[in-house]
């Protein structure tokens, strides 16, 4: 029997060990991390392409190409896709950043071979039919402008041209009149560009046995042509040097907050320490600015920060939605918070919190094959060896209050941080 009145053994993550994935090669040479792991009869492929949008030549063009690539292919049209992939009881999804775009099967086992082959159709031979692009660009039209009216998406927009400018491929937007000047030749033609075999990673996860490999080199690893396309594209990032932009709008109820600044990839030799001070500070349910600005002053339902990587650069940022009325209130209140981080010495007690909370969090990220698979895509396109984990967990457990605060002192300093409020303030 339990004992209720006595707590369960307290056991401190010292280090951390996982899965590593096996290293294959189709015929045409694409490497495929397999992790062959886990109880149910069930596979996930993750398809990676160096296809979001630094690549695109024009607005819209990586990400409108990604979404419609299963709108019809050589063998099948748009309803006879979604009807097989229903029919198996599989699943497809397709998903793009700044950097890279995804192709996303789940399926089961037994069925692998029939929705590999309606996958390996897609990937190699999207039509791109009128009917269909015509109507995604009218529902994205749609979806643009109720976004947009939207204080949230007005803050993030601007806070993104003004810590990377407007012509950075992690700074520029997309504008309404984007939609009608994309043609359906410019989605043929980034296709032809960036989904090829050279271009292509893949993770295959969960029972895999080399029946599933053959299967998957049978389509994907023969008949697929189609050199990467070499780039020369160089962005210089150019951050604002205005500090403060309010966008008034007559109407909100609430106004959105963004404060922050440009920040660094995974590379960085500051990016855990960065990790765990952004923890302190907004990083999770606990952190200061949830206690401060949602549960001391009750300006909002919720409020967070985070530290961004990305391939080429990463952000730092704080994000809230506070009522209009202590607009001006809730951002004097992040300051001081930030400030609190540059002048004082963060507790151990809390410390060991954090640290804790972010090794707990990073394991549980971990769990079951699909998980590992979602982490080795992070290693894939950051070009980072699994070791990297590791590594992180050691910098975690090694770290101090003093690094922390020279942390703090040289990245949140008040004039390098740009705030941005969309609403009334």
């Amino acid at each position: 029997m339990i004992d209720r009145k006595k707590a369960p053994k307290f056991n401190e993550i010292k280090d951390l060990k996982i899965l590593e994935a096996e290293l294959k090669h189709l015929d045409n040479n694409i490497p495929v991390h397999v992790i062959n792991a886990g109880t149910q009869d069930i596979v996930k492929l993750d398809l990676i392409f160096e296809a979001g949008i630094w690549f695109q030549s024009k607005m819209v063009q990586a990400s409108t190409t990604n979404s419609l690539l299963n709108s019809g292919s050589k063998n099948y049209t748009e309803m006879q896709i979604a009807e097989k992939i229903d029919y198996y009881g599989a699943y497809l999804d397709f998903n793009i950043d700044r950097d890279f775009a995804h192709i996303t099967l789940f399926t089961l086992k037994k069925y692998f071979a029939q929705t590999i082959k309606i996958l390996d159709d897609i990937v190699k031979n999207p039509t791109f039919p009128k009917a269909e692009f015509n109507t995604s660009i009218n529902k994205k039209k749609q979806q643009f402008i109720v976004d947009n009216s939207k204080v949230k998406t007005i803050a993030g927009r601007e806070f993104a041209k003004l810590l990377f400018g407007s012509s950075h491929p992690y700074g520029v937007m997309a504008e309404l009149n984007d939609f009608d000047n994309i043609k359906i030749n410019d989605l043929k033609q980034f296709h032809k560009d960036f989904y090829t075999p050279d271009n292509c990673k893949i993770i295959i996860s969960g029972k895999i046995d080399n029946d599933i490999f053959d299967q998957l080199n049978n389509y994907l690893g023969n008949n697929w042509n189609g050199k990467k396309m070499l780039t020369d594209n160089e962005f210089i990032l150019k951050t604002s040097k205005q500090k403060e932009n309010i966008i008034l709008k007559d109407d909100a109820v609430q106004s959105a907050l963004r404060v922050g600044r440009v920040m660094f990839s995974r590379n960085h030799p500051d990016y855990v320490g960065m990790q765990v001070l952004n923890t302190v500070l907004g990083g999770y349910f606990g952190s200061r600015l949830m206690k401060n600005i949602r549960e001391d002053k009750g300006y909002t339902y919720g409020i967070g920060s985070v530290v961004l990587p990305m391939k080429h650069n990463g952000y730092f940022a704080i994000v809230s939605e506070v009522n209009a009325s202590v607009c001006k209130d809730a951002v004097s209140e992040i300051y001081k918070e930030i400030s609190r981080l540059r002048d004082e010495l963060i507790s151990n007690d809390e410390l060991h919190l954090v640290k804790n909370y972010i090794k707990g969090d990073l394991i549980k990220s971990f769990d079951g094959p699909f998980a590992i698979a979602d982490k080795y895509k992070l290693l894939i396109e950051n070009e980072l060896t699994p070791k990297y984990f590791e590594e992180f967990v050691n910098g975690i457990n090694n770290i101090n209050n003093k690094d922390l605060i020279k942390l703090a002192q040289k990245y949140l300093s008040n004039d390098g941080l740009i705030n941005v409020i969309a609403g009334k303030c």
